[in-house]
């Protein structure tokens, strides 16, 4: 058990240097979020390095080198076009696995959703690049019939809360249309 403590110690003061050697935001949040894990893990962490090393395959060890230039793990860049909050475009950050519709309210943008998400309204129509919407999975037979009632609607049309983004929209462009309508 002593053994077993020491080596959680040694993992999370490990863990806390590569933190405060952090100089970026990115890296900062990487290393971060390592601790978090040791900690969150305990004597778990301690018994399976092996564990620790697939949770954090590469970035782990990376930070340990000193390595600065690296981007914050599970996060994608791109813009989101917003006719009314944004028409510009918005340069967002956001995490792998979040939908449009969340990404865009947390950005305040105009996204309603007015279901929330649960697939009964179009209130989150947004329309994806071409190239992007070849790539992802394709709309099951329910949103179908929602984008069918949808103002504005294109052969790119999506609903965010039923898109998730992933690697692929890195540098991306996603639009809002000019207009949407409640047909809930």
């Amino acid at each position: 058990l002593s053994r077993m403590l020491a080596s959680t110690a040694s993992l999370r003061l490990t863990a806390r240097r590569a933190c405060a050697q952090a100089s970026c935001s990115s890296l900062r949040s990487l290393s971060s979020s390592c601790l978090g894990w040791v900690l969150s893990q305990g004597r778990h962490a301690a018994s399976s390095k092996l564990a620790f090393s697939r949770s954090y395959p590469a970035s782990f060890e990376l930070l340990g080198q000193g390595i600065r230039n690296l981007s914050s793990p599970g996060k994608v860049s791109f813009t989101i076009i917003d006719p009314l909050e944004a028409p510009e475009g918005k340069k967002i950050e956001a995490n792998i696995g979040d939908s449009i519709l969340d990404i865009a309210q947390k950005n305040d943008l105009s996204l309603e959703g007015a279901c929330e998400g649960t697939l009964a309204c179009s209130t989150c129509h947004c329309i994806l690049p071409s190239d992007l919407f070849q790539e992802i999975d394709q709309p099951t037979e329910e949103e179908l019939d929602l984008l069918d009632i949808t103002v504005g609607l294109t052969e790119t049309s999506r609903l965010g809360c039923q898109v998730k983004v992933d690697e692929r929209f890195e540098g991306k462009t996603i639009k809002l249309p000019n207009e949407f309508h409640n047909f809930q």
